[in-house]
C-alpha cells in the first residue's frame, strides 16, 4: 500500500520552488514590473525620477550614499547605461530623440528632443520600468541571474586572443636588460650592460670591478653581492660567470622554462584585467572574457555589438606609453626631427631610433624624431587619466597624474633635461613632443594632439586600463548580426513547440493516463533544466537549444522504459499498485547505466569542447539530471498520489502496439554484418575520393559567412561576386525559399595581408583638407570608423584614420582624423588593411544590380589556422576518451565481452554517419562533432537497455540457449526501442525541417537523424550478435580444454 514520503514531498516542492525563482527574472515580462531595471542599489539609494517641465527625466545625485568603490562618475555611467538599453528597447534614438545631461547642482538629466519623445513623459518613465515592485529586502534573498542568450541567438561579436609566447619571452628579456643596471646600481654595484641573447633564452649582465678595489677579498665579496642580486631575479636560473678580466666580470643568466611559463601565466591574467578594463570603460553590456583551458588564449564575447570594428580597435591597441628624449640634431638644433615631405637620415647614432609622429590635424602630422632608445619613463606608473580642456577654449588633451614613484622619475626626468623635446609615445607612434621649459614636481603631464573629445575619451580609457604586456592576434572573430540571431530563435523556439507537441501528442495516444503522468514529468524537467542554467549563469546557444530540444526526446525514454516494465508486471497477473512498485525498480538500474554512459559523453564535450559545444554539454548534462529525478521520483510519487490509496484493478497505460514478437534476430545478423559493410565500405570508398572527411573551417581555418539578401540570389551570382574579390575557390550554398545564402573560404597565407584599395573621385584639396570622397560603388562598407588607412599617391604614403563614414548621391566621404598633410592628386587612392570577413561583409552588403544583403543579418566566423589545428584535436580526443570511459564502465557494470559490443556498435555508427556525410559532401564542424559524440551517448543508451535485459535473462532462463536468451532480450525491449527511438526521430526531424540548409545547427540535426536510425539499428544487429559471436568463442575454448584434459 502507497504512503506518502515526505522527504520526496519536501524535495519535490523545494527542486520545483528553486527552479521557478532562478527563471522568473527570464521573461521581460516577470523581470520589468517585478525587478526593476536600475541596479538593487540605485532603487534603495537614489530619489525617484521625475518629470520636469523642461521635457526631461531627472534624478538629484547630490548627497547620495554610494556604495564602496563607486564613484559619481561611475553611478552616472551605470546609468547611462541603463537608460541606452531602456530607451532602445521602447524605440527612441540616443541623439535623436533624446541626450543626457548632467548640471553643476548634480543632476542627472535624460533630455527629450523630437515630438514623439515630448508626447508623453510620465508614460515614458513608466514604460522604462526602472523600479521594481518586489521590496528590496526581498530582493536581496531571492535570485535575480537572468538565462542569458549566446551570440548565435542574440548577436554580437565574439573574439578568440592568442597571446604571443615568443613575445612574451622577448619582451621579458629586454624588460630585464632595461631593469638591472639601475637594479644593480641601486646595490653600488657598477652595471655597464645586460645584453639579450635571444638564441639562448638569457642575458649577458657585464658588472664591472671599480679600480679602488684592488684587494681580493673587497673583490670577491663585491661579486657575491652583485651574484645574488641576480639570484633572486625572478623567473631566471642562478647565474653562471662566462667571462672574466681585471675589470669586469660576464655573469649569464638563463630563463627556464619553469620561468617562461610562469611569467607567461601572469601575462596572459594581466591581458585579461587590461581588457576587463577597456571593456568596462567603454561601456560594453554583458561582456565575457574568459581563458580557454590549457591555451595562450582569451575568449572575449560581446553580446549585442553590431559590428567588430571597435571591439577589434580596443583589443588591437596595445596601449603601451613610452616617455623618450628626442635625440640633438647634429646641425645643432636643439630636436632632430623633419616633415613628412622630409626624408628621414638613413645613418642615426647607435642608441636611437626613428619615430612617426601621429599627431594628426597639426602641422606635425606624418612627421619624423630621431629619439633615444631608452625608455625613461612608461605608462605603468599612471595613477589616472582623464579628457581635459587644454590651454585654449577650443582644444582638447588628455591628462595623466602618475604614481608615487611615477611623480618621483618624472620630476628627476624633466629636472635633468630641461631645454630639451620629450617624445611622448603609445605603442611606438609618436602623440606629441613638448619642450620641457622647467621641471615638473606635480606629477601631471598632458598629452595633446588636435583630440575631439571622443578621441581624447578613447585614449584616457586606454590609459587607464593600462596597456597589454604582451603583443595579442585575432585567432577567430566571429560576428553575428542581431537579425540572423532572433531568426534562429525563431527558428528554435518554433522547433521546441513543434518538437514538443509531436512528443506529447504521441505520448498521450500511446500511453493515456501515464503519457499526462510523463507530460507532467517533461514539463517538471524543462523548467528544471532552464531554471538551472540561469542559476550557472549560462549562455543558452543554438546549439544549447539543440541540446534542450533533444533531451525533450531522451527525456522521454526513461519513461518509456518505466511503463514497458509496468505493462510486462501487469500481465504477469499483479495489482496496478505492485506492478507500478516492480516496474520501478526493475527499470531503475537500466535507466542509470544508460543515463551515466550519456553523462560521460557529457563530461567529455565540456572538457575537450568550446565555446557553442561547452553550452551543448552542460544543456545534456542537466537535461540528464533532470529526467531522472522526473521520471523516478516525480512520476512515481504522481502515481501514488493519484492511484496509492484507491483500489484500481485497471490502469490507463494505453495498448501495447509491438507485443509477444518472437522474431529470431541472430539468424538475420549475417544479413546485418553483410549490409553494415557495404554501407561502411561506400562511406570508406568516398572518404579516399574526397581526401578525407570534408572539415569545415572551424578545423581548417578560414571564413564562414552567413547571409540573408533582399531577394533570392543564385549561385552564379555569388560565385561571380567572389571571383572579382580574387575568391575563386569558394563553397556557396544558397536557400533560395528563404533568401539565405553561405559562403565558406578555406585559410589562405594571403589572408594575413588583405589590403583594399579604392580610388578617389575628386581632387581632396590641399594638405590641410580632412575628408577624402570615393564613388558609392567601390565596395565602401567595408571601411569603418576607427580603420586606419593609407594615402596612396606617387611617393606619398600618408598615414591617417577614418573618423566618420558620410553617404552621398552615388558617393561616400570618409571624414578623417588629421589633415592630409600633402597636396593629392585625383589619381590617388586610399589603402586599409582588412580581415577577409571585412572585405567579404562589405561586398555581400554592397552587392551587385537589384541584389545585395540585407544590413545586420550578416554572420561571419573567421578562424586562424591555429585554433583550427586545436580544435580539430581536441575533437579526436573528445571520441578517443569517451571511448575508453564508456569501455571501463561497461566492462564494470556488466562484462568485458558487452563492452566490446558496445565499442563495436558505436564504431560502427560513427562510421557510418561519417560515409553519409562524405557522400552528401557535408561538412564536418564543431557541432557534427557534438553530433557524432551524442551519437555515441545514445547508441549506448539503447544498447545498454537491451544489455541489461540479457543480462537479467541470463539469470532468470539458466540453462536456456543463449542465442534464444538474446532474442528474447531483444524482443522485449523492441517496444520501447520503437518508442524511443520516433520520439527522438521526431524532435531531430523537426530541427532539420525548421533551419537553413547552411545553418551549422541543420547540419547537426542531420547527424543526429543518421545516428538515431543507425543506432538503433547496430543495438539490435551489430552489438548483440557480437555478444554472441565472443560467447561460442569461450564456449569453443572450454570444450577444446576439457577435450585436451580428458585425451
Amino acid at each position: 500500500m502507497y504512503s506518502v514520503s515526505v522527504w520526496k514531498l519536501i524535495l519535490i516542492i523545494v527542486v520545483l520552488v528553486f527552479s521557478a525563482l532562478y527563471l522568473i527574472p527570464t521573461p521581460e515580462d516577470f523581470y520589468n514590473p517585478l525587478y526593476g531595471n536600475l541596479s538593487l542599489w540605485m532603487q534603495e539609494r537614489l530619489p525617484k525620477f521625475e518629470a520636469t517641465d523642461e521635457n526631461s527625466l531627472k534624478v538629484s545625485l547630490q548627497g547620495v550614499e554610494y556604495p564602496e568603490g563607486i564613484n559619481l562618475q561611475d553611478a552616472t555611467t551605470e546609468l547611462k547605461e541603463i537608460l541606452a538599453r531602456r530607451l532602445e528597447a521602447n524605440g527612441f534614438e540616443e541623439a535623436v530623440d533624446y541626450q543626457f545631461d548632467t548640471t553643476e547642482e548634480r543632476d542627472f538629466l535624460v533630455s527629450f528632443l523630437s515630438p514623439k519623445s515630448k508626447a508623453d513623459l510620465e508614460g515614458i518613465l513608466e514604460n522604462l520600468h526602472l523600479y521594481g515592485s518586489i521590496p528590496t529586502i526581498v530582493r536581496r534573498l531571492i535570485p535575480d541571474n537572468r538565462l542569458k542568450l549566446g551570440l548565435d541567438l542574440r548577436g554580437g561579436v565574439h573574439l578568440v586572443l592568442e597571446v604571443d609566447l615568443e613575445e612574451s619571452k622577448v619582451e621579458l628579456l629586454k624588460g630585464r636588460a632595461d631593469s638591472i643596471p639601475e637594479r644593480l646600481r641601486t646595490d653600488k654595484i657598477h652595471c655597464r650592460e645586460a645584453e639579450p641573447v635571444l638564441e639562448e633564452n638569457a642575458l649577458n649582465v657585464v658588472v664591472g670591478i671599480p679600480k679602488r678595489l684592488s684587494d681580493p677579498t673587497e673583490q670577491a665579496e663585491y661579486l657575491k653581492r652583485a651574484q645574488e642580486n641576480l639570484q633572486d631575479l625572478e623567473f631566471f636560473d642562478d647565474p653562471q660567470e662566462v667571462d672574466r678580466t681585471d675589470t669586469e666580470v660576464i655573469y649569464q643568466i638563463r630563463l627556464d622554462e619553469s620561468g617562461l611559463e610562469e611569467y607567461s601565466e601572469q601575462a596572459i591574467d594581466q591581458v585579461m584585467v587590461v581588457l576587463r578594463n577597456r571593456i568596462d570603460a567603454f561601456g560594453v553590456a554583458e561582456p565575457s572574457i574568459r581563458r580557454e583551458a590549457n591555451r595562450p588564449r582569451i575568449i572575449v564575447e560581446l553580446p549585442g555589438a553590431k559590428d567588430s570594428s571597435k571591439p577589434l580597435q580596443i583589443v588591437k591597441t596595445m596601449g603601451r606609453l613610452e616617455f623618450k628624449l628626442v635625440e640633438k640634431s647634429p646641425t645643432g638644433a636643439v630636436a632632430w626631427t623633419g616633415s613628412a615631405d622630409t626624408p628621414p637620415p638613413d645613418d642615426i647614432p647607435e642608441g636611437t631610433e626613428i619615430r612617426y609622429h601621429n599627431d594628426d590635424g597639426t602641422s606635425l602630422a606624418n612627421s619624423w624624431y630621431v629619439v633615444q632608445s631608452p625608455v625613461l619613463l612608461s605608462g605603468d606608473r599612471i595613477k589616472n587619466a582623464r579628457e581635459t580642456q587644454g590651454n585654449t577654449t577650443f582644444e582638447i588633451v588628455v591628462s595623466m597624474g602618475f604614481d608615487s614613484q611615477g611623480t618621483r622619475q618624472f620630476g628627476q626626468l624633466t629636472t635633468n633635461h630641461v631645454g630639451e623635446l620629450l617624445a611622448i609615445l603609445l605603442d611606438g607612434k609618436i602623440q606629441s613632443a613638448p619642450r620641457i621649459n622647467e621641471p615638473i614636481l606635480g606629477g601631471n603631464a598632458q598629452i595633446s594632439g588636435d583630440f575631439t573629445f571622443e578621441e581624447a575619451q578613447y585614449l584616457a580609457n586606454i590609459l587607464k586600463a593600462g596597456a597589454f604586456p604582451v603583443g595579442v592576434k585575432i585567432a577567430e572573430e566571429r560576428t553575428v548580426g542581431p537579425t540572423l540571431g532572433q531568426e534562429a530563435i525563431d527558428d528554435g523556439v518554433r522547433a521546441a513547440v513543434i518538437g514538443m507537441g509531436v512528443v506529447l501528442i504521441f505520448m498521450l495516444i500511446y500511453y493515456r493516463f501515464s503519457g499526462i503522468v510523463a507530460i507532467i514529468a517533461l514539463a517538471f524537467n524543462m523548467l528544471i533544466i532552464l531554471g538551472a542554467l540561469a542559476g550557472f549563469g549560462a549562455a543558452l546557444t543554438l546549439p544549447g537549444l539543440a541540446g534542450l530540444v533533444l533531451t525533450i526526446g531522451m527525456a522521454v525514454d526513461a519513461n518509456v522504459l518505466i511503463f514497458e516494465r509496468i505493462r510486462e508486471e501487469l500481465r504477469t497477473g499483479k495489482t496496478v499498485w505492485s506492478a507500478i512498485q516492480t516496474g520501478y525498480q526493475k527499470a531503475f538500474w537500466t535507466i542509470l547505466d544508460a543515463n551515466v554512459t550519456t553523462l560521460a559523453v557529457a563530461a567529455v564535450l565540456y572538457h575537450f569542447g568550446t565555446g557553442p559545444i561547452k553550452g551543448f554539454a552542460v544543456t545534456l548534462g542537466v537535461g540528464i539530471f533532470a529526467s531522472m529525478f522526473t521520471a523516478i521520483v516525480v512520476t512515481r510519487e504522481i502515481y501514488g498520489w493519484v492511484l496509492g490509496g484507491r483500489n484500481v484493478e485497471r490502469l490507463s497505460i494505453g495498448r501495447e502496439v509491438i507485443r509477444n514478437t518472437t522474431i529470431s534476430f541472430l539468424s538475420r545478423s549475417r544479413m546485418g554484418f553483410v549490409v553494415s559493410s557495404i554501407l561502411i565500405i561506400i562511406g570508406l570508398v568516398s572518404l579516399v575520393l574526397h581526401n578525407g572527411p570534408n572539415f569545415g573551417i572551424d578545423f581548417r581555418g578560414g571564413v564562414k559567412t552567413y547571409a540573408k539578401f533582399n531577394r533570392a540570389v543564385t549561385q552564379p551570382e555569388l560565385s561571380a561576386k567572389l571571383t572579382e574579390l580574387g575568391y575563386e575557390r569558394s563553397k556557396i550554398q544558397v536557400d533560395a525559399a528563404k533568401q539565405e545564402a553561405s559562403i565558406d573560404i578555406g585559410y589562405s597565407k594571403e589572408f594575413e595581408s588583405q589590403r583594399v584599395v579604392v580610388p578617389l573621385i575628386a581632387d581632396p584639396g590641399d594638405a590641410t583638407a580632412r575628408s577624402v570622397q570615393v564613388s558609392a560603388t567601390q565596395e565602401r562598407v567595408r571601411f569603418q570608423p576607427g580603420d586606419a588607412i593609407q594615402l596612396i599617391d606617387g611617393e606619398h604614403r600618408l598615414r591617417n584614420e577614418i573618423s566618420e563614414v558620410i553617404e552621398g548621391e552615388g558617393t561616400v566621404t570618409f571624414a578623417l582624423v588629421d589633415e592630409i598633410g600633402a597636396d593629392l592628386t585625383q589619381a590617388a587612392q586610399i589603402q586599409v588593411q582588412a580581415s577577409v570577413g571585412q572585405i567579404l561583409t562589405g561586398a555581400l552588403l554592397q552587392g551587385d544590380g537589384d541584389w545585395k544583403a540585407v544590413p545586420r543579418a550578416v554572420s561571419v566566423n573567421e578562424v586562424g589556422p591555429s585554433v583550427g589545428k586545436d580544435l580539430k584535436w581536441a575533437a579526436l580526443w573528445s571520441v578517443i576518451w569517451s571511448i575508453v570511459i564508456l569501455l571501463f564502465y561497461i566492462s564494470w557494470r556488466f562484462e568485458f565481452r558487452f563492452a566490446i559490443g558496445a565499442i563495436a556498435a558505436l564504431i560502427h555508427d560513427v562510421l557510418i554517419t561519417l560515409g553519409v556525410f562524405s557522400v552528401l559532401v557535408k561538412e564536418i564542424n564543431l557541432p557534427t562533432v557534438a553530433a557524432f559524440l551524442t551519437i555515441i551517448g545514445y547508441s549506448l543508451n539503447d544498447t545498454i537497455v537491451v544489455f541489461d535485459r540479457i543480462r537479467e535473462n541470463s539469470t532468470l532462463l539458466k540453462g536456456t540457449d543463449f542465442a534464444e536468451v538474446i532474442n528474447r532480450s531483444i524482443n522485449q525491449s523492441l517496444s520501447r526501442t520503437v518508442v524511443t527511438s520516433l520520439t527522438t526521430l521526431f524532435v531531430v526531424l523537426v530541427i532539420f525541417l525548421q533551419t537553413a540548409a547552411g545553418q551549422e545547427i541543420n547540419t547537426f540535426a542531420l547527424a543526429l537523424i543518421v545516428g538515431v536510425i543507425v543506432g538503433t539499428y547496430s543495438s539490435v544487429f551489430i552489438a548483440s550478435p557480437i555478444i554472441y559471436l565472443w560467447h561460442l568463442r569461450r564456449r569453443n575454448i572450454e570444450v577444446q580444454e576439457v577435450q585436451e584434459s580428458t585425451a
